[in-house]
């Protein structure tokens, strides 16, 4: 007998497929997830009705969420479907979390509960839980795994009842200790790119790298740990035979279309996959800096004209970077960070909301001493509180 999770909604998903489609990362036929990733579906058969989910999920609109890999996922999903299906699955997680999220702030309900095709379960069998659905995370130490019978709610931390979330007055007031913003664009072939922020640019995706491989690491069995030597020896070894050749891939035509599909290559164990990966795209994006060196005369900061001349006066620093603060994609982009003060205040203020930034800057960020408080998805239209302190771009 197989299991089904069943997502209820106050607020209706708008054009759910196309919407999903749209967010997903483009999949090729050949990919495992091609033909297994998650989608919805209104139509009940009746074999779910037998679950008695619409008593459980009254005065909701019900979707049945259809895939084989469920959503129980940890790092066990790298072990078993490799780095590269397993990072698909994440981007598909992503997009949901994104969705409840969304429909949570603008004051809607979202629940989630597990159960079992065809079996008849009573409400007054269901346990609550509440998740916050700003704060889950997708990745980590604290996935949530839904158990069967458990009805999840999903909540949001509440800014204030008094404001919009978004309000950008009320983001002043709630984040009224930072003391520095971002905006950021995507990195034109253009712009110049000096040793040192390409320097920047590599240590902080290496140590994306390093965190995501080393949780890798610690779930190894202890006969496998005695197979290899210490997490940095490891991981040294990856970057010096991988790195030059994601570098050389990088540099071929279609190097990174083609590079979606690569094999893995023989010698390297299903459970190491992920070390073979990052030090594969660390060594692409190796050849993206130094291509943007050689071929860059403009400096970012000249294209700090029209509507963003009144803050460039308390321009920061120009920081590039292949992490983001609101997106997983490891594109170069250039965060522009500013001096949070009454002028640059003034000046977000003829914007009516913090995830509205659209043209050459977008994704605002407010940041205190560094650490990253607000994190805004503009294209998304979210506005996300980060309560567990994370180190920005900065």
């Amino acid at each position: 007998m197989s299991e089904v999770y069943f997502l209820g909604t106050t607020k209706p998903f708008v054009h759910t497929e196309v919407k999903l489609k749209y967010h997903l990362p483009r999949m090729e036929e050949d990919d495992m997830l091609y033909n297994d990733s998650i989608f919805f579906e209104q139509n009940l058969s009746p074999d779910e009705l037998a679950t008695g989910v619409q008593k459980i999920l009254k005065g909701c609109h019900i979707y049945s969420i259809k895939t084989t890999l469920g959503l129980d996922y940890e790092t066990r999903y790298e072990k078993i479907y490799g780095s590269k299906t397993a990072r698909t699955l994440i981007e598909i997680l992503r997009w949901l979390k994104d969705s409840i999220t969304s429909i949570v702030l603008n004051g809607g309900k979202v629940y989630i509960i597990k159960l079992w095709h065809g079996r008849e379960i009573s409400p007054k069998e269901v346990k609550r839980q509440e998740i916050k659905a700003d704060e889950w995370l997708i990745t980590g130490g604290n996935d949530v795994i839904f158990e069967y019978g458990t009805l999840y709610e999903f909540t949001a931390t509440p800014f204030d009842t008094e404001f919009c979330c978004r309000d950008m007055e009320y983001v002043f007031k709630k984040f009224a200790d930072c003391d520095s913003f971002s905006l950021t664009a995507i990195w034109k072939e253009g712009w110049r790119l000096s040793d040192e922020q390409a320097e920047h640019a590599l240590d902080v995706y290496e140590g994306i790298c390093v965190e995501r491989c080393k949780q890798v690491y610690d779930n190894f069995s202890d006969e496998k740990r005695r197979e290899y030597p210490s997490f940095n020896a490891l991981w040294e070894s990856f970057k010096e035979k991988y790195i030059p050749v994601g570098r050389e891939w990088a540099l071929m035509p279609n190097g990174p279309e083609k590079y979606k599909n690569a094999p893995k290559p023989d010698g390297v164990p299903e459970y190491l996959c992920t070390f073979w990966a990052f030090a594969l795209e660390l060594g692409m994006h190796v050849a993206e800096v130094e291509l943007f060196k050689a071929v860059g005369t403009t400096p970012p900061e000249e294209e700090l004209t029209g509507e963003y001349a009144a803050i460039k006066p308390y321009l920061i620093k120009v920081l590039p970077s292949f992490f983001h603060h609101c997106t997983s994609s490891g594109v170069l982009r250039c965060h522009f960070v500013f001096e949070l003060n009454e002028a640059t205040k003034a000046w977000l203020l003829e914007y009516p909301a913090a995830d509205c930034f659209s043209g050459l800057l977008e994704d605002l960020a407010l940041y205190n001493d560094g650490y990253i408080k607000l994190s805004c998805c503009s294209h998304e239209g979210l506005c996300n509180e980060v309560t567990v302190p994370r180190k920005g771009i900065i």
